[in-house]
Order: structure tokens, then sequence, then C-alpha cells
């Protein structure tokens, strides 16, 4: 870096010099009594990505301006045998800090960028807040080419960032991200809080802070009422024809560079406490099953479905009542993931299901044409809770999702309220009844078919 001597007017060059390699300079220039600038040249800054810190003066006193970018210090010097050399005359740099994130179509709404979620670009997205010299920051961006948004080149400060909600997509989860320092792993600042939809604020950067993954979660849009030929009952998917299906829904994304295990991957990460780490169903008289699929294999996911299929009276969950709700609600989770041409492909046009982009998790069911308003309510379907409009029409993945809300640990509707804000691993009657209501929804919906 160089160092210059001025006069105060700027006008005559008095010395330069060059740092060293710890950054430290010595310049012997014989200054006679005056007032002087030193100067540091600036144009090698942003090639290494630093901005401008503080100025101190050293020993002789002098003035520095620190509230701007600035890379002078004055100095007033008397007779050279009254004066001292000159020493710690210092200008300090910072790395600068750069926020990164993503706004993505969150299929399965579980808040993680997994099984080829899409970006979604040309979002506005704005970033607010106050430097470390008290400036107001407002800064604007777009999300584009599938990379996300980014603000570089930041100083210092606590700032927020809000998205532009898109037209065309629902508000799905806003996802926290983390402060590091660049090329360190380990959290170096508070990373803010989720300040309502669309919004974080109170993220602090320091000096070469990299705040990154402060990502916004869309939902597709409800569509039109879930067609006929895109689910099927229980006895379909316990027949060969069935199982055949299952044991080949990853084959698509195995072709393609993605996991032989999608399937099970996408049931746990989806629906976590019937499907997730810790799942398990528990027979009233042995036999257990691990129901934890993350990581199985499609032959696991399609034995498990077989498993629920068999269970009866003697075998099923305790106090359970009907026997066959699980598998119901096992059915229409693969329904919805068969139906997903991102998902599975089309391979189940093959076994006469109809197939679209995002298959029927977003179309809509009217619960109301087998429940009533209180009933549905009872298994977490309502206006209140967002999850249906006004005629009654619940999209297919919230009836799931419903259910999922409902579960502890792989067993439906075990939804007491107990310390830990889980089910206590018991049915009673009041939760046995539960399960008998949504044993007839989702027969209903799965027998919208014309066979099986």
């Amino acid at each position: 870096m160089t160092i210059e001597v001025w006069d105060q007017a700027m006008t005559t060059l008095l010395g330069s010099t060059m740092t060293a390699a710890d950054g430290s300079y010595s310049l012997n220039v014989n200054l006679g009594a005056g007032a002087y600038v030193i100067v540091e040249a600036v144009d090698e800054l942003a090639e290494l990505g630093l901005l401008d810190g503080k100025e101190t003066a050293g020993n002789l006193g002098g003035t520095v301006d620190n509230g701007q970018d600035s890379n002078q210090i004055g100095i007033s010097v008397s007779d050279p045998p009254q004066t001292a050399d000159a020493v710690d005359y210092l200008f300090a740099e910072i790395r600068s800090s750069d926020v990164f994130g993503r706004v993505w179509r969150d299929f399965n709404n579980d808040g993680e960028i997994n099984f080829d979620e899409e970006d979604v670009n040309d979002v506005e997205v704005e970033l607010t807040g106050t430097d470390d010299r008290g400036n107001s920051v407002s800064l604007t961006g777009m999300t584009a080419d599938n990379l996300g948004f980014g603000f570089t080149n930041l100083r210092p400060g606590t700032y927020a960032i809000t998205e532009t909600q898109p037209v065309d997509l629902d508000d799905g989860q806003e996802v926290l991200g983390e402060v590091t320092d660049l090329g360190v792993p380990t959290a170096v600042a508070d990373p803010g809080m989720i300040d309502g939809n669309d919004r974080f604020s109170g993220i602090e950067l320091v000096p070469g802070a990299l705040a990154d993954r402060y990502n916004f979660g869309e939902l597709p849009q409800a569509g039109g009422e879930m067609p006929c030929g895109s689910t099927a009952s229980i006895g379909f998917w316990h027949n060969w024809i069935g199982q055949s299906l299952i044991r080949h829904l990853s084959d698509y994304a195995a072709a393609h560079g993605g996991s032989a295990t999608q399937l099970g991957d996408w049931l746990a990460a989806t629906f976590p406490n019937m499907y997730g780490p810790g799942a398990e169903y528990d027979a009233a008289r042995g036999w257990d099953w691990d129901m934890n699929l993350a990581g199985k294999s499609d032959c696991y996911v399609a034995w498990t479905f077989r498993y629920l299929h068999q269970r009866n009276r003697k075998t099923m969950v305790e106090n359970g009542g009907v026997p066959k709700v699980d598998a119901q609600v096992m059915a229409l989770a693969l329904a919805t993931f068969a139906t997903s041409e991102n998902l599975a492909g089309t391979i189940a046009q093959c076994y006469w299901f109809n197939t679209s982009a995002d298959g029927i998790a977003y179309t809509t069911y009217n619960v109301l044409d087998v429940l009533t308003v209180e009933e549905a309510a009872d298994l977490g379907l309502s206006q209140a809770n967002g999850n249906m409009d006004a005629d009654g029409n619940v999209t297919i993945i919230d009836i799931l999702h419903s259910t999922n809300d409902m579960a502890t640990l792989g067993l439906l509707y075990d939804s007491d309220d107990t310390a830990e804000g889980d089910g206590d691993g018991e049915i009673d009657n009041y939760e046995k009844q539960l399960r008998k209501l949504a044993n007839e929804l989702y027969r209903v919906i799965n027998g919208r078919r014309w066979w099986w």
C-alpha cells in the first residue's frame, strides 16, 4: 500500500513509501513547521475486498474524519528541534461483508431446499439497515439465474432483509440463516430473527462476515378439485400392481442424479411425525415396525405399506379403533408422490394415474362432503387454521400435514397435550374417534378411482 505526505493544499507531494509486509511504514521527509496531510492511496483496496476503516492520529495529534470514507490524516508540525518524530499514524482497513439467500418453491413445505425444488427468479428483495457510521442503508436486488439474491461489499452494521411476495405463489416458511466468518463455518455474530412474513431483522454484520441462507420459501397456490384417477385404494397399493409401482417410484430421481431412496426420504422429510426419525408402529400383539423411512429403499416402503394394510383389530395399535387408517393415510401420501412428475417422473401413468408437474398435492378436496365443520376442525382442518376455505376445500398436502401434526413418533392422532407438547404414546377414546373420522375421510379420497 502506498503512503504519501502532501502539503496542506494537496498540491505538492513531499514524499511517499510502500507499506511493509506487516503493514507498517516509515517515511523520512524532514518536514519543517507547518500543516501537512498523510494520505493512504486506496486504489488497491477494492481489489483486496477491503473497505475504509478508522484513521487514527498519532503522538503529535491531528485531524481525521471517520464518518465517511477517508484516506487522510491532517497533522501540524512545529519547528523540528521542538517536535518529535510523528509515530502511530494509522490507516485501518476492514473486510467487507456479504449477505446471500434464496427464494424457492418449497413443494413439501418443510423449510428445506431439497428434492430438486426450484428457485424462484425475478423476486424483489430489499436490504435495509444502519451501518457502523450511523448511515442508513437501502439496497434492492432481484433473484436471478436460479442463484437467489446477494448484497456484497457491505459495511458492519445491523440489517434487515425484506422480500416482496411473488403474486403467483403463496407464502411459505422463512428460514433464518447464520452469520459466519468468510471461509470459516463458525457463527461470529447475531443472525437476527424472523420478523413476521417475508422479513428478517436484527442481522449483525461484523467485518468479514458472511450472512448466508436467509431463505424465503414459497408454496404453489391451491389449484382446482383433485381429478379422478389420481389416487387409489389401499387394496391397489397392497396388491402386486401397486407394490410394483411403489418399488419403482425413486427410479426417476436415481436416473437424473438424485437419490435411489428419494421416496422414503421425501416421506420422512415431508411428514416427519409419521415417517421420520423415531417413528414406529407399536402393534398390540408384537411384530412392531420401524416407520422411519429416511434412507430406506422403495422395497422397504412397499413392505411398510403391506405391513400397515395387514393390521387388524388384534394386531393394530392398542385401542386404535379402525385398523386401516394408517394404511389409508400412507396410500394418499404415496399418491401425492407418485402423481408429481417433479418427484417421480411419469412412471405412474403406466399404472393408470394422471400425473402433472406437482401432481395432486395442491389440488383440493371438499372435506365437508365427508365431515361436518366440527369434525373437520377436530382433525385440524378449518378456516381458523388457515388450511380450509369458506366452502370446505383443503389441499391434499394440507390434509396430510394436518394428520402429521397430530401424530407422535409414528402413532397417528396421538395428540395429547403433555409437558413436552407431544402425545403420550397411547390412544384414548377421543383419539380413537379421530382415527375413525380420518379413516372415513381418507377412504373416500383414495376411492376416487374406477377400480380397486
